[in-house]
């Protein structure tokens, strides 16, 4: 299985899923836009999509995030689903997921940053996507103490993750065995 990730923002990684990708013994590629790396021509060498978060959304504008094309991940997106290919999105994922097939995404009135509760495995303990997401630009303290929906890092550090990471498996490994099943690979 060849797993292709769209990676907007170096604080938003794949985590757990490049685990679970790695674990399977999977192919993995990456379109990190945030370095500039180009979207994928060809959907040839997909065989499952995994479209990431990030602090933009469907409606940013090149001018207001120059790394960022929302229409040419939304095109991406649909050559996959009418190509037959597997998709997910997370978080950003999700909604230009819902925007490639024709749903409105609105904005939320509340600034969503962590999962209630969430837990580390010992390799997201090491510097990984926590803490970088919590360090990242806009990040500052006080920024996190004006939102509730917004834990601070110490809460965020102190989970241990190894718990959801293992559900979290579950999703994919399913979702691969029902395409797998779909296009008659088992």
């Amino acid at each position: 299985m060849k797993v292709h990730f769209v990676v907007h923002e170096s604080f938003e990684a794949p985590g757990a899923y490049e685990t679970w990708v790695r674990e399977r013994g999977f192919e993995a590629g990456h379109s990190r836009v945030h370095d500039h790396e180009p979207l994928p021509r060809s959907i040839d060498d997909i065989d499952l999509l995994v479209v990431m978060g990030g602090p933009q959304s469907p409606s940013t504008t090149r001018e207001e995030c120059p790394h960022f094309d929302a229409a040419a991940e939304c095109a991406l997106i649909a050559r996959c689903v009418d190509g037959g290919k597997a998709v997910v999105g997370v978080c950003l994922g999700a909604q230009l997921l819902g925007e490639a097939l024709g749903a409105r995404c609105e904005h939320s009135p509340e600034r969503e940053i962590g999962k209630f509760p969430i837990m580390l495995t010992p390799e997201g303990k090491a510097p990984e996507v926590i803490e970088r997401l919590i360090t990242a630009p806009g990040r500052e303290p006080e920024t996190f103490a004006a939102r509730r929906f917004v834990q601070p890092p110490e809460v965020l550090r102190a989970h241990d993750y190894g718990a959801m990471n293992q559900r979290l498996y579950g999703f994919p490994d399913r979702f691969v065995e029902a395409y797998a099943d779909r296009r008659g690979q088992r």
